[in-house]
């Protein structure tokens, strides 16, 4: 045993494992750098596939749902993101409802869009939550759009005018796109009483949305009306008769405005108090009776021709009256213009 070795049984036995030791740290090392390696060529290959990353949940308001609209999509061919960009997923929902996918259906949908599954790395979440933006159209506004419309329409005094909505469709719900308006009234309306109308939203992307509405019309009107009782062929005093305001909605259309127009005219019938008058119940008494003797005149240019006749009928100024020639005893068509004279025209 050579001095300073206490136990030259160990000596060989500690070079042993001084060795192992090395090879140990050697291996060690060759496998981390092994490990990094393999994890640089998986990042290399994952950066060369496409990431769809899905929200949740998303918002449209588009027509059709399009896979570029719910996800974030990148890496990779710019044609290849480009195309899922502009993929379309499904239709998008009514406006103010939401509509649910889930993974296994966005790969489908792009199966059937022949696109290669093994270029795209899929992130999304259990279910997909697509929902489209609305806007809402409230009963005040579609008031508002009814009574601008009539405004210009109305063709009466407007002072006259009140305008009652008696039945508007309750809120509706647009998507939030461009839309436009139109009021359609029915054909040959008058503009009086109760008027439906129906108002018409044109939205891009989706077939029109009619609200149904109706309005009451009133216009205040004058009408003369019988005071007193009058019997068939009585002259109308002006006691006999006053102006009444009313709604002219329920006034017959040939209806008097004007006292003028009645007094001094005479009854074609019995009527009672509170009756309107009519133009088709009230004439102007006979300016000419049957047998009156009457002067016919005929003129032209400078001429002037008289003779003495008979009314053959009765007829007030203005009206044609059959009159007998006396002289001639021929009968001729003249025109009344007083109680005592006809005119014959050539």
């Amino acid at each position: 045993m050579k001095k300073g070795q206490k136990y030259p049984h160990m000596s060989g036995a500690s070079g042993r494992c001084e060795l192992m030791g090395k090879w140990c740290w050697v291996i060690f090392f060759g496998m981390l750098s092994m490990l990094f390696f393999l994890e640089k060529i998986g990042e290399t290959a994952d950066s060369n596939l496409t990431t769809i990353r899905i929200s949740e949940k998303t918002e449209t308001n588009d027509a059709d749902i399009r896979l570029g609209a719910i996800s974030k999509i990148q890496n990779g061919d710019p044609a290849l993101i480009q195309k899922l960009q502009d993929l379309v997923i499904g239709v998008a929902p009514l406006p103010g409802k939401s509509r649910n996918f889930d993974e296994p259906y966005i790969r489908a949908r792009l199966k059937q869009s022949d696109v290669d599954l093994a270029q795209v790395v899929i992130e999304s979440p259990g279910i997909i939550e697509v929902s489209t933006k609305s806007i809402e159209i409230t009963k005040k506004m579609i008031e508002d759009i009814v009574l601008a419309f009539l405004d210009n329409k109305i063709p009466w005094d407007k002072n006259r005018v009140r305008v009652k909505l008696v039945q508007t469709s309750e809120n509706l719900v647009l998507p939030d796109r461009p839309y436009s308006y139109k009021v359609v009234p029915p054909n040959n309306t008058s503009y009086l009483g109760t008027v439906p109308l129906n108002v018409v939203f044109d939205v891009h992307g989706q077939s029109p949305k009619k609200v149904w509405t109706s309005v009451k019309i009133e216009v205040e009107t004058d009408a003369v009306v019988v005071q007193k009782p009058l019997n068939r062929n009585q002259t109308i005093e002006k006691d006999d008769v006053h102006i009444v305001s009313m709604d002219m909605a329920d006034l017959p259309s040939n209806y008097i405005s004007s006292l003028g127009d009645v007094v001094g005219k005479r009854t074609l019938r019995a009527m009672n108090p509170k009756e309107i008058i009519r133009t088709d119940i009230v004439e102007l008494p006979p300016m000419v009776k049957r047998n009156d003797r009457v002067s016919i005149v005929a003129e032209s240019g400078s001429l002037r021709i008289t003779a003495v006749g008979e009314a053959k009928e009765s007829g007030s100024r203005g009206e044609r009256v059959k009159v007998v020639n006396l002289s001639s005893n021929k009968e001729i068509i003249a025109r009344v213009l007083d109680p005592q004279t006809v005119r014959v025209e050539f």
